[in-house]
């Protein structure tokens, strides 16, 4: 279980600093005009964008080596019930796997939104 704290912990560690570089927002230079502001805007909706796309790989794969050891330990320390810990490790598994892709779905739709926004900057704005 140790195992499989240690590398939750390092997997948490890793979303927070992806997080730090990957969420920070940045500063409009003062001197920036109109023009420069829409593309500054266009470019940081392009780069939370990118991050929610690519959450998959950044956020949640990180957590799973972690979850799966510790599910693992769980299983395997309670030998005297093997049908019945393993039925309940087979459950916890499914529901983490089902979080995890509700998570993923989310920010999918979540990019899909920013994308929206970034087509209506490039439209200047203008409506059908």
């Amino acid at each position: 279980m140790r195992t499989g704290f240690a590398l939750l912990i390092a997997g948490m560690v890793y979303v927070v600093w992806q997080l730090h570089a990957r969420g920070s927002s940045k500063t409009l230079p003062r001197d920036a005009g109109l023009s420069s502001y829409v593309e500054f805007q266009r470019h940081e909706l392009e780069r939370q964008r990118d991050a929610l796309e690519r959450v998959r790989r950044w956020y949640l794969a990180p957590l799973v080596p972690g979850m799966a050891v510790l599910l693992m330990a769980f299983g395997l320390a309670n030998p005297g019930h093997a049908k019945q810990i393993w039925l309940v490790v087979a459950i916890e598994a499914l529901v983490m796997g089902a979080i995890l892709f509700g998570i993923a779905k989310l920010n999918d739709a979540a990019a899909r939104k920013l994308q929206d926004q970034i087509d209506e900057l490039e439209d200047g704005g203008r409506q059908d």
